[in-house]
Formats: C-alpha cells, structure tokens, sequence
C-alpha cells in the first residue's frame, strides 16, 4: 500500500506539474500578445501625439497670422496698393487725354493738307482754263 501511495502521489504531483506548466504555457502567450499589443498602443500614441503637435504648430501659425499687427500690416499694405492703383488710374486718363489730343493734332494736319491740296488744285484746274485773277 505504501508504494501505491507513492506512486499515486507522484501521479498526482506530476499532473500538478504539468497543469502548472500548461497555465505557465498560457500565461506566457497572453503576456506576449499584451506585450504586443502595448507595443502597438505605444506606436499609436506616438503617431498620435505627433499629429497633436503638428495640429498645435499650426494652430500657433494661424494665431500669430491673426494678430492684429499681422491685420496692421495687411491694412497698411492694402493702402499702400490702393494708392498705386489710383496713381495708375490717373496716369492712365492722362495717357488716353494725350493720345486723343495727338488723334485730333493728325486730324487737324490731315484736314489742313487736304484743303490746301484742293485750293492748289483748284487754282491749276482754272489755270489750265485760263481764267486768271
């Protein structure tokens, strides 16, 4: 009876030790998919708090972009092409005023050469009649 109770009770610490071994086995491939997926979170924070820190950078840019010397400077600078645009405007009035003036300059040269062609040849035509004055 004693060497059965041996036996059996090694029996017994054997399959103790193979349990312990099989939760061992289990505990060992769920730490290692927890360490896996840790590693995951951590790659996904990071890529996270990156995108934060660039959403940050430019939140910054768009702050500084409207502050009222930004604004300053845009209104100032817009005055400043307003008046270029009405010096341009001006100038070109006097452009088109003086183009008018020197169409009207040719008109006016163009007229007098015609009249004194048809006074000469007038006084050719009568002339060649023999009339005189």
């Amino acid at each position: 009876m004693g060497n059965n109770m041996e036996e059996s009770f090694y029996k017994e610490v054997n399959d103790s030790l193979k349990l312990v071994f099989d939760i061992t086995s289990r505990i060992d491939e769920r730490m290692k998919i927890l360490i896996e997926n840790n590693i995951e979170s951590k790659s996904k924070i990071e890529k996270l708090y990156e995108q934060q820190m660039t959403l940050l950078n430019r939140v910054v840019v768009v702050e500084n972009k409207n502050s009222s010397q930004f604004i300053s400077n845009l209104e100032n600078d817009i005055n400043i092409i307003e008046g270029k645009i009405e010096h341009l405007s001006e100038m070109l009035i006097n452009v088109k005023n003086e183009i008018n003036q020197n169409n009207n300059k040719w008109a006016t040269i163009i007229d007098f050469i015609f009249k004194v062609g048809v006074v000469v040849t007038g006084s050719i035509i009568l002339w060649k009649l023999g009339l005189k004055p």
